[in-house]
């Protein structure tokens, strides 16, 4: 048994999936992850993987941009209770996300197609 940040005792799930490039946006039995939300499907397998974080106590934030050019989050969780789940976002929180997250996969150039202002 761990806490988490919050303090909360939980059980680590004994199946859990190593957090490699292999399995960033899958299920913990190694599938690719889809969703629709309002009428929209976010997919990890068509989706192209833009920027990620490591794995922090089980879990782990990937962000993704579909074909389309819109933006979402997928949360993966190694923990017993918790679901992976999506999260659709805006362009521009994309971009704040894409500072944070600790992995760039492509350029900020090629995610946004534009260049960063010169600081």
């Amino acid at each position: 048994m761990t806490t988490d940040k919050e303090g909360k005792k939980e059980e680590r799930n004994e199946e859990s999936i190593e957090w490699s490039k292999e399995n960033r946006g899958k299920n913990k039995e190694g599938e690719k992850m889809q969703r629709i939300i309002n009428g929209k499907r976010y997919d990890t397998k068509t989706a192209r993987n833009i920027a990620h974080d490591n794995e922090h106590q089980g879990r782990a934030r990937d962000l993704f941009q579909t074909k389309k050019g819109n933006f979402f989050i997928f949360h993966g969780t190694n923990w017993v209770g918790e679901c992976n789940t999506f999260e659709p976002i805006s362009r521009e929180r994309a971009k704040k996300m894409y500072e944070e997250l600790e992995v760039w996969a492509v350029e900020y150039e090629v995610a946004f197609g534009e260049v960063p202002e010169e600081a």
